[in-house]
């Protein structure tokens, strides 16, 4: 109960918080004056794009070249349990490698907004906690009942762990704990907590690391001048 409270909680503050930034986001960019001599290179005349120049006296834009929309599955992202997080040095690791596993779209599901001085198990975990605590509930209810139907007198199909034999009425009763309900729960809790993300409903989502090409200076640079742009087409910002 107390852990599908605060995931409720983070999912509100989470939706407010990117409601808020729009706002600012949009505010502040509707005063931002780009020429069509500044244009960037990877932005044609007529197509939705107005990428910053490196002048940092030119405010950022929420309008992007849609081809540098790029959104990575959440199963990717938090596949080997977080180690696309993982980092030595606090920084993000380069890999040429890791901006193929990210696929243009139209739109983004969640923007992820992290510190690579935080370590990989704190942002797995609540990973986990966002995309696969309902499945996680759901399905140890689920199992926890159908354990109890099973040890029902009437089924007769698992055997009670703990019989004790109780007298009520002139008649001989026989009850048990449900020992395999509190085998089994946790453990089906923790593999859906877990591994949920490859079996549901596959999600995108924006990573730096990921979605910004690392290797090539251009592209990194538009990458970078284009977060506002990416933000705006996001459905759901996680902190």
């Amino acid at each position: 109960v107390f852990a599908s409270s605060a995931a409720a909680l983070c999912t509100m503050l989470s939706q407010s918080t990117l409601t808020e930034l729009r706002t600012v986001v949009g505010d502040v960019t509707s005063e931002a004056t780009i020429h069509s001599s500044e244009r960037h290179p990877y932005c044609s005349e007529g197509s939705v794009c107005n990428v910053v120049p490196s002048d940092p006296t030119h405010l950022p834009s929420t309008l992007i070249n849609l081809t540098l929309l790029r959104a990575v599955s959440v199963a990717i992202l938090m596949r080997d349990l977080g180690g696309s997080f993982a980092s030595t040095t606090g920084t993000i690791a380069v890999n040429s490698q890791d901006y193929r596993r990210s696929r243009p779209v139209q739109r983004i599901d969640d923007f992820v907004s992290h510190t690579w001085q935080t370590g990989r198990w704190k942002k797995f975990l609540a990973l986990c906690l966002v995309y696969n605590w309902k499945a996680a509930v759901c399905s140890s209810w689920l199992v926890a009942v159908t354990l109890l139907v099973l040890q029902l007198d009437v089924v007769a199909v698992c055997p009670k762990p703990v019989v004790t034999n109780v007298l009520h009425g002139g008649k001989l009763y026989s009850s048990g704990a449900n020992g395999w309900a509190l085998l089994l729960c946790p453990l089906v809790f923790c593999l859906f907590g877990t591994f949920w993300q490859d079996l549901g409903r596959p999600r995108t989502a924006f990573v730096d690391r990921f979605c910004i090409h690392q290797t090539d200076p251009e592209l990194k640079q538009a990458g970078i001048q284009g977060l506002a742009g990416f933000l705006k087409l996001t459905d759901r910002l996680l902190v």
